[in-house]
This record gives structure tokens, sequence and C-alpha cells, in this order.
């Protein structure tokens, strides 16, 4: 990009567990270092001496990488969230806004100072900058050149959003005009229930329970429903889900559509895929080994479970030489391991997000059922 007769060029790398959190599809991830020293010295053979690149590794690697880049002059930081600045300005700023108390006091979360300043690979200042989270700080930075474009000083010019200014009447009429279809959707009712369905994820330290770590209400529901459209279309016995794709609660009384895309915002399609019984242990074993780290799944009625949360507390034998399962069952009978199963999943989870590579495989193996019904 060009601005005031300057040329600048951007280059970007992303975290290698892409295809854990996300559905790249086709996209491959390279080496953070080897793909962004190489797209430097390509903008820097068309002349171009500044360049910023943009991290989605996170501040604590992308500090470690510094060192080893050549040509890249900026890093701007991002997926941990990292807050940066000195305690006493970001005190200074959050604690002028009575309208956000929540982020009073925030100085104690900085990692450092904003810029970060270190040096490349080239022997040259290289700076570090992250703004935190939701677009609650505008990130500034503002830098100084020499001729030959290395960094020569970097100045925090960041602000915190405080949510105090006036509303612009103009936009925010304009804004109601294109959401007044969207909410006449939102509030078309699907049905009713008798009870809350509650969607919170759940943390690790201290352990509080959650759709990313025990089975709940709701991803009970949410699986029956995606067991019943894959019965239909493909005659799927049981269906299970990744309890990460879960994002909001469904409250008693009247559903919206607004509500169930609250819980499913993501725009998965509905796969259906043939696994054998070693397959669906597998697949239960790694889900039983991913509650501290968020990656438990959701299943149907069909497909029942038990296992030891604590192996050091677990009786009985596992199905799985040192795992956690001890039992699974799929529509009342005890998985036989050559037998071959229809299951139901999202995209995601079956394209081996959350790190079910065994589902991946299975897609993946010669002759093996597996179809994308585009249901979403």
């Amino acid at each position: 990009m060009e601005r005031c007769g300057e040329r600048y060029g951007v280059i970007g790398v992303v975290t290698e567990d892409l295809p854990l959190i996300a559905s790249p599809g086709m996209v491959k991830v390279q080496d953070y270092v080897t793909s962004g020293n190489a797209t430097a010295a390509q903008l820097k053979a068309i002349g171009i001496n500044k360049i910023i690149l943009l991290s989605h590794y996170g501040y604590d690697v992308d500090i470690q990488k510094a060192a080893e880049l050549s040509g890249v002059d900026i890093i701007v930081s991002s997926h941990d969230h990292s807050l940066l600045g000195t305690a006493q300005d970001i005190n200074a700023q959050t604690g002028s806004t009575s309208t956000s108390p929540a982020y009073v006091g925030q100085g104690a979360l900085s990692k450092g100072e904003y810029p970060k300043q270190l040096t490349n690979k080239d022997g040259d200042k290289i700076l570090v900058v992250s703004a935190f989270e939701w677009g609650r700080w505008l990130g500034r930075l503002e830098v100084s050149f020499d001729a030959s474009g290395k960094v020569l000083t970097g100045t925090n010019k960041s602000a915190f959003v405080s949510g105090t200014l006036a509303e612009d009447a103009a936009l925010k009429q304009k804004v109601a005009d294109y959401y007044a279809p969207v909410k006449a959707q939102n509030d078309v009712m699907i049905g009713t229930s008798a009870i809350s369905f509650p969607g919170a994820r759940g943390t690790v330290a201290p352990f509080v329970a959650g759709v990313r770590s025990v089975e709940t209400l709701l991803g009970n529901l949410v699986s029956d429903l995606m067991q019943a459209a894959a019965k239909t279309s493909d005659n799927a016995v049981a269906a299970f889900t990744n309890g990460g794709g879960l994002r909001a609660d469904i409250v008693s009384g009247n559903v919206t559509f607004g509500q169930a895309l609250s819980v499913l915002p993501f725009g998965n399609t509905l796969y259906v895929m043939d696994l054998t019984g070693q397959d669906v242990i597998d697949l239960m074993e790694s889900s039983a080994g991913k509650v501290g780290g968020g990656g438990f799944l959701q299943h149907s009625k069909e497909l029942r479970m038990s296992y030891c949360a604590d192996l050091t507390a677990c009786a009985g034998t596992p199905l799985k030489a040192g795992g956690r399962v001890t039992s699974i069952e799929i529509a009342g009978q005890v998985v036989s391991i050559p037998k071959i199963y229809r299951l139901a999943t999202n995209n995601f989870t079956a394209g081996g997000g959350d790190g079910f590579d065994v589902l991946k495989s299975a897609c993946l193996r010669s002759g093996n059922f597996c179809r994308d019904t585009g249901i979403v």
C-alpha cells in the first residue's frame, strides 16, 4: 500500500493450529519464519523497505520469532488478546470512564511495553504491538523510519474505546434499516421449551461445568436434532458435535430463529460418515482426554459413554490401554470393534477440527462413506 508517497508492505502469518480451530479447507499453513522471510524478501526485491507483519500466533510466539525475521519492521500481534502498555497509562485511560467498570484497573494484565522493542535477524529494530480484545482498545503506533526504511523510534498512541462518544444519528438509522429484515427473520418462533438449556462454555481452573468440558442438556439437544436430520437423509444411528460450536443458551419459553442461530452461529453443515467400532472407541477416548482442553464432544441419546475424568480414581478396565473410556453403547448395544456405524457430525469436526484426526482419516479412507449433506 502507498501512503503520503511512501510504500509499505503488509504480510500475514497464521497459527499452525488453524485446522484445529477453523475449517480452512485445502489451505496449508506454512512455517512462520520461513514463509515470513520469503515474502518479505519478495517485497524488498521490488523496492519496498517498510514491512509490517500481521500475526495470528500470539504475543509470546511473536516476540520469540522476531529475532529470526529478516526485513520485517513491525509485528502486529493477535490471537491471545495480549494487553500492552504501562500499567499507569492503562489505568489512567480505563479509569476515566464509568461506562466500562470491568476494564478499570486492568493495567495489571499488561504483558509489557507498547511497542515491545526487539532486534530482528538483520540487527535492526523490530517493534511488536498488540491491542487486547473485542475492540476495546484502538491500537495506534507512531513510527519514524530512516531513509533506508529502518525503524528509528516507535511511540504508543493507543486509546481506550470508552463508548462515551455521542451516537451518529444518521449512521444509527442506516444500521436500523439494514437490521429490520434480519430482525424479522430472527423473531420467527420455531418452537417452545418448558426448560432452559444452558450454553456456558465452562472453565478448567477452577473447574466449572460447561459445553466444552462435560455432557450437557444443550449438547444433547443439538446432537439429537442432528441425528434426526441425518437419520432421514442417510439413516445415521447417532450424532455428536463439538462443544466449542455451541455459543449461547436457550431459555425456557418461546424459541426463535435468532436464538437458534446464536447457539449455532458458524453455518456448519451436517456430515454423515461410516466409522468402525475401533474408530468410535478412539474418537470417544480422544473426547474424554480433551475435557481439560475444552474439546469434549457432545452426543445424542443413541450414543452412551462412560469414562473416568480422573485416571487415578478410575475403576474397571478401560477399552483402550491407559485410556479413560470404560464403556460405549450405540443404540443400546455395546460397540463392536469390527462393526460399521453410520454417525453424523458437522463439517468442522469431520475435517479433524479440535484434533479429532480419526474422523478426517475415516473420510479419506478409500471407499468409505463420508458425505456432506449440505444441511445447515
